[in-house]
């Protein structure tokens, strides 16, 4: 039985190492017979950062680790190409200046590795002498994960959120302006700040967060747990069964379904699971909460503090597809975007007539981490407020 990759995000150990992996490489062949330049967004444990490194190891031309997936069988010619990846959240950024350095410092890293000087540079000619000299072997591929990091973990800090804001501007303008010496850029992050927050530098990006085409691109569907995790299935069926719990692997599955799946993320009417749940449930066999911990981002904590007066329903809450994508402004944020990215809302229905979406909770794991835990964390920040002690007491009507 391989063993199951609860928190591993690096596919060379996943692959070498004996775990489950659920192949995701058709999505990457697409996007790279397709197109150039990407943006998604997805809530944080969904898969992001582990198909960032797949784009890396294919674009790195490593057949050999990758030879039992789906690219592998295609035409795809494997030729390596110089690739810069570079994980936002990993960088000091409480401080505008701190983040300017530290981004310096790894670009200039980068640089060391391959054989090229860039210090004592300002950050944009550091990015743009790498580049130029990397393309010299090939065209670049550039992968960002968590672009947002440095914007959205200062919200309640809006002197660093906008100084953060401009930097990362600058950064992406200088990317933009050097297309002719990439081979494809793929940026991801929880929040959808593209459009908004760094304007035209980001234009050229084809956001593919609501494409169909790319629904599953992060998380697991049912019938890939059933590919990919019968075993596991199998077992906590037999255990069930050897502890007096009479059930069969089609009720199991069912009970995993109504914990964990239910995501949906454009128009068409496919979900998937939450793999970091879905993982942790197959690993310890017992239905609990396991992605309010780790998955939920203090910004959306500190934002339904800030903002306790933008009432939104629970249930039947609609939206159009542009207050799904924009959050607004750093001083505002939207609340139904808020919630719908960070994966608190999903896709419960579409009405192509009104164009409009209805937003619920996705599933049993989603509204129980709702109604309680996050509930107690506003009781224990700051219980004594009657707005919030209204809206408690009326859970299943709105929120703030």
């Amino acid at each position: 039985m391989k063993k199951l990759p609860i928190g591993i995000q690096n596919i060379r150990d996943i692959i070498t190492k004996e775990y489950i992996y659920i192949d995701k490489t058709q999505f990457a062949l697409d996007l790279i017979n397709n197109g150039k330049h990407y943006f998604l967004s997805r809530p944080r444990r969904f898969g992001r950062s582990l198909f960032l490194d797949t784009l890396k190891e294919i674009f790195k031309g490593n057949k050999a680790l990758l030879g039992g997936c789906h690219i592998a069988q295609s035409n795809y010619d494997w030729q390596p190409y110089p690739v810069l990846s570079f994980n936002f959240s990993t960088m000091a950024s409480r401080t505008t200046e701190s983040l300017k350095n530290d981004f310096k410092a790894k670009i200039a890293n980068r640089g060391e590795k391959r054989g090229i000087d860039v210090e004592g540079l300002s950050l944009e000619l550091q990015l743009d002498a790498l580049i130029k000299s990397l393309s010299q072997k090939g065209p670049v591929v550039v992968l960002i994960d968590e672009y947002d990091h440095p914007i959205i973990s200062h919200l309640h800090n809006p002197e660093v959120a906008e100084g953060n804001r401009k930097l990362l501007q600058t950064f992406f303008g200088v990317l933009q302006n050097l297309d002719k010496h990439l081979k494809f850029t793929f940026i991801a992050g929880v929040s959808r700040f593209s459009k908004i927050a760094l304007g035209s530098q980001v234009n050229h990006l084809k956001d593919i967060s609501m494409d169909t085409k790319y629904a599953t691109i992060a998380g697991y569907t049912q019938e890939e747990i059933v590919q990919y995790c019968d075993e596991h299935v199998q077992a906590i069926t037999q255990n069930k069964n050897e502890h007096r719990q009479p059930c069969t692997k089609e009720e199991v599955l069912a009970e995993i379904k109504d914990w964990y799946n239910g995501y949906r993320f454009s128009k068409a009417e496919t979900y998937v699971h939450n793999p970091f749940s879905t993982l942790n449930y197959l690993d310890e066999r017992h239905l609990q909460n396991y992605w309010y911990v780790t998955g939920t981002p203090s910004f959306l904590i500190k934002q339904l503090h800030h903002y306790p007066s933008s009432a939104v329903p629970l249930s039947g809450t609609k939206a159009e597809e542009d207050e799904l994508i924009h959050y607004g402004n750093l001083e505002k944020i939207n609340i139904k975007a808020l919630m719908f990215q960070t994966g608190y809302f999903t896709i419960k229905g579409y009405d192509a007539d009104s164009n409009n979406y209805q937003l619920g909770f996705p599933n049993k794991e989603v509204q129980k981490a709702f109604t309680e835990s996050l509930v107690r964390h506003f009781d224990l920040l700051d219980g004594t407020l009657p707005n919030e002690r209204s809206f408690f007491g009326k859970i299943s009507g709105s929120i703030f």
